[in-house]
Formats: C-alpha cells, structure tokens, sequence
C-alpha cells in the first residue's frame, strides 16, 4: 500500500480507460488514462502538459451511445506524468457503475464521437 493508497476515504477500482483533460477556460484539452476512479477521485496519467493544472474539468466516457460524464477536478498531487485528483462533486452510484461497465466494454471512437 502506498502513501496515497493510506489517506483515501474510499477504495478506488482500477479502469486504465481513456479520459479527456479540458482546462476551465475551454481553451485547451489533451487526452488522459485513468488510471483508477472512485466516486471521489481518480489518478491520471498525463499525454499533454508536464505539470496539470490546479483545477480542471474530466471527461469520463459512461457508455457508448451516452454523452461523457464532466467532473470538476482539483489536483491533490503529481509525481511525474500521475496525478492524483478530487472531484468537486462525487459521482452519483449510477455514474460510477456506469464508468466501471464503459472500462469493461471500451469503445476507442467514443470521444471522437462525443467531442
């Protein structure tokens, strides 16, 4: 167990599905991993910048005929290319079985058709 793993209010479930970083401005978006999810949080792993913003917004694919489910993220900490993030607002339980499901089924289109 790492030190990160120590302080979570609760258990994450691994995914390594595709996400979509899109900074508050609009202005700029790159594409993530995600690494893992819980209705709290999740850990990233970075395809743009070296360093991620303070606050972001998350794009997280629910499934293949839904719209990407946006989180309001804060950055909690980054070692490197991961970084560890908390949502403004917890994912409801559908969400969250939803994000589980869609990590099970991928759909590599998704985004492209979504965005």
């Amino acid at each position: 167990m790492t030190q990160f793993e120590n302080k979570r209010e609760v258990p994450r479930a691994t995914i390594d599905s595709p996400g979509r970083v899109v900074l508050a401005s609009l202005s700029e978006t790159w594409d993530v991993t995600v690494r893992d999810v819980s209705v709290r949080g999740a850990c990233l792993r970075l395809s743009g910048p070296a360093e991620a913003p303070r606050a972001f917004y998350l794009l997280l694919e629910a499934g293949a005929d839904a719209p990407p489910i946006r989180q309001t993220c804060e950055k909690r900490w980054q070692v490197g290319d991961v970084v560890g993030v908390r949502f403004a607002e917890p994912l409801s339980e559908t969400q969250f079985a939803d994000i589980l499901r869609r990590a099970m089924h991928p759909d590599p289109g998704a985004f492209l058709r979504a965005g």
